[in-house]
């Protein structure tokens, strides 16, 4: 369900409708969510010809056989490209690529076997974003161990 539920916020940005010009702001400051009681920090700043973002977050994760995975910390580092140009409606998209660090903590594994690629510290994430005058969401995703954050921000 909460697959369903992160799609279908993503997508809120596809429906919504602009009324003025949107003026592009150089930096975003958004709240990041993963599943599995993960939140973290992520902070965005645009160049002339680039952007970059950091994020940070912590999670702990509940398998379903028992298991757990507690004190799981996460900080990124990646690319963002925005469009150049501003769609009428004032949704302006972009496009992010990272590299991210993992610290794993304590755990408690049942009957549930990791692949050794899920616990290897370093990874890489690709993403898409929009934004709507001041508010961005942006849904960026593990390619290797298929961890899905949700970013929501206000930029300034």
């Amino acid at each position: 369900m909460k697959p369903l539920l992160y799609i279908g916020v993503f997508f809120i940005g596809f429906s919504l409708q602009a009324q003025r010009p949107y003026p592009v702001y150089d930096n975003t400051a958004s709240l990041c969510v993963q599943p599995g009681e993960g939140v973290g920090l992520r902070y965005d700043h645009a160049f002339p010809r680039f952007g970059l973002y950091l994020a940070g977050s912590r999670a702990a994760y509940r398998f379903v056989d028992g298991g757990s995975l507690n004190d799981h910390y996460r900080v990124c580092l990646g690319y963002v490209h925005r469009s150049t140009n501003v769609h009428k409606d004032g949704i302006i998209n972009c496009y992010s690529l990272g590299i991210s660090y993992n610290h794993y903590g304590s755990g408690q594994y049942v009957n549930y076997s990791l692949s050794p690629a899920s616990l290897y510290p370093v990874s890489c994430e690709a993403g898409y974003g929009f934004s709507v005058y001041r508010l961005s969401i942006a849904l960026r995703i593990d390619v290797i161990k298929f961890i899905p954050v949700l970013d929501f921000g206000v930029s300034f």
